[in-house]
């Protein structure tokens, strides 16, 4: 009978961690878990956002490039743009050759990621983006209007080095 009790504690015991190495994992794989949303439909990039119609966007002002690795509708040195039923689905532009004009509630000329936390607040995750180069990270999702938002910037000097907008499934 001692072995029989002893088998249940055990069967009990792993069921009860697996439940919570389960919980663990599904928890730490979410991309979002316990973020606030962040409105970010004011976030523009040369004047477009996520949604924004691909016809209207004059993209003879762009120069064209092959650097850009990756399956996009367009690839330019100023920016790339991919889409999906005619509407904006993924934006990309850097901050530094002030070629384009990247804009977060009509506030222009940002130069720091402190600027960007003032203006979209501070329901961000910071991570590493690459620490070789000293390249952080603030992601900031709109879970309501499904957009993520990248601003990748300089662990050295907090200067902004890039921002990526992408069209995410709404939660």
């Amino acid at each position: 009978m001692g072995s029989k009790s002893g088998d249940l504690i055990r069967n009990t015991i792993i069921i009860v961690l697996s439940s919570i190495i389960y919980g663990i994992i599904i928890t730490g794989c979410s991309d979002n878990t316990s973020f606030k949303s962040t409105e970010l439909n004011n976030v523009f990039i040369d004047n477009l956002n996520i949604g924004s119609s691909i016809q209207n966007i004059n993209l003879k002002k762009y120069t064209e490039s092959n650097r850009y690795s990756g399956d996009y509708m367009c690839k330019f040195e100023e920016l790339i743009i991919d889409s999906e039923d005619n509407k904006v689905k993924y934006l990309f532009g850097r901050f530094d050759e002030k070629r384009i004009v990247i804009s977060i509630n009509n506030k222009r000329n940002l130069s720091y990621i402190y600027e960007v936390s003032e203006i979209l607040g501070y329901n961000y995750k910071e991570k590493w983006k690459d620490r070789e180069q000293q390249l952080k990270e603030y992601i900031y999702y709109d879970n309501i209007n499904g957009i993520k938002a990248e601003f990748i910037y300089s662990d050295f000097d907090s200067s902004l080095a890039w921002v990526t907008l992408s069209k995410v499934k709404n939660y």
